[in-house]
């Protein structure tokens, strides 16, 4: 068994698609220690979000996981959005003063499944939900800074909204630890090693690095 992080360029958002959005690369420390997080700000009150299209690996309903790490910056809110044939999706919307999400579904077949965040305690958190996709061949990610609330291509009361990312991943099943992508999708194989207990019996423990 495997995993795979299908979103190239999973920390580099200038080589996302972007609308109404200014891109920093390589601004911020990231959660790796490294200085290879990027600063997204938003340019316009009108849509304003970085998008990321991948090939499926069948045209069918599949269950997936979205994941991102984000720091605040300017603005309380961060959207989030996996698309299949629009308007079939799950918008997810994080606010980062309550910790909570604000979630809904459009279309059809796109079903939001969980939603979950871990608090790094520096300011970065990262965010993930759990959905199943519609029938199409691709899916696309969308993410945007708000000040409102909204979902990520809603206009927005500010011009400056803005936060820090690092290391977007998409998945099938279940959540894994980060793989890092450049050019194209990335696979981790999965590790083993053997423990042999006092009693001389062998276990084989099986865990993604």
């Amino acid at each position: 068994s495997q995993k795979t992080n299908e979103l190239s360029y999973s920390s580099d958002y200038n080589n996302w698609s972007k609308t109404n959005i200014t891109v920093a690369s390589d601004s911020q420390t990231s959660p790796s220690g490294e200085y290879d997080a990027d600063t997204l700000t938003r340019n316009s009150a009108l849509s304003s979000y970085v998008s990321k299209q991948f090939s499926k690996s069948s045209s069918t309903n599949l269950d997936m996981t979205l994941s991102v790490f984000v720091r605040q910056n300017v603005g309380d809110y961060f959207a989030l959005r996996a698309q299949g044939t629009y308007p079939n999706r799950v918008d997810v919307l994080f606010q980062f003063s309550t910790k909570t999400f604000t979630t809904s579904e459009g279309g059809v077949d796109f079903q939001l499944t969980s939603t979950n965040y871990d608090d790094y305690k520096n300011g970065w958190y990262r965010l993930s939900f759990k959905y199943e996709t519609d029938s199409a061949a691709n899916c696309t990610v969308l993410f945007s800074p708000r000040t409102i609330a909204g979902q990520v291509d809603s206009t927005d009361g500010a011009s400056d909204s803005s936060v820090f990312l690092w290391g977007a991943q998409c998945e099938y099943d279940n959540l894994s630890s980060f793989i890092p992508t450049t050019t194209g999708s990335a696979t981790r194989e999965l590790e083993s090693c053997s423990i042999t207990t006092p009693s001389g019996v062998t276990q084989i423990v099986e865990t993604f690095s």
